[in-house]
């Protein structure tokens, strides 16, 4: 499981869960590929997750949300409204 919500927004809530502990990367990309920030980096137990982005760092735009968890990479893009 890995969904945002709502986009467009001005605070997007980033929601994930994790199977199995893994090694998590939960970062906000621009579209030139620059990252913008880090919400979570590290071990993470298997649970479900959220958090939320308020636009910090970026101005109003597409941005693109990654989730590496162990093995996996999964891309979604959101609209910030800030």
């Amino acid at each position: 499981l890995f969904s945002v919500a709502p986009s467009p927004a001005r605070t997007t809530s980033v929601r994930f869960s994790l199977p199995m502990q893994a090694e998590v990367d939960l970062s906000i990309f621009d579209l030139s590929g620059r990252k913008i920030v880090t919400l979570v980096k590290g071990s993470m137990p298997a649970k479900a997750y959220e958090y939320k982005w308020n636009g910090s760092g970026a101005g109003a735009g597409v941005y693109f949300v990654r989730l590496r968890g162990g093995p996996k990479t999964y891309n979604l893009r959101i609209v910030s409204l800030k």
